[in-house]
């Protein structure tokens, strides 16, 4: 499976092998193919990754960011509640201190 999701100006391109879930993804800031189908509330997509195992709390080099904090500034509340449902970490912080209760 090979697909591409764009997020503003970033691309990722992912892929896996036919009929497997596409769980990595490569931008310029380390974003994981969660991270990006929780910035645009898909919540399906978001479902399927957990289930196949992804990292819940993998977080940006960049900045420290998870895919609940682009759950929580998106107000995407399904997405929200499948994070939590799969034990994310809703006390993780930022390199700022922001955690995603602060950017709902």
């Amino acid at each position: 499976m090979r697909g591409c999701l764009g997020v503003g100006t970033a691309t990722a391109s992912f892929s896996g092998a036919p009929g497997e879930v596409a769980t990595t993804a490569s931008t310029d800031k380390e974003e994981t193919a969660l991270m990006l189908a929780s910035a645009q509330g898909h919540t399906p997509c978001v479902q399927q990754l957990i289930d196949a195992g992804v990292d819940v709390d993998a977080a940006r080099i960049d900045n420290g960011a998870t895919a609940l904090m682009f759950e929580s500034a998106n107000d995407h509340s399904e997405c929200v509640v499948a994070l939590l449902k799969a034990g994310a970490n809703f006390d993780a912080r930022t390199d700022n201190g922001a955690t995603a209760l602060m950017m709902a």
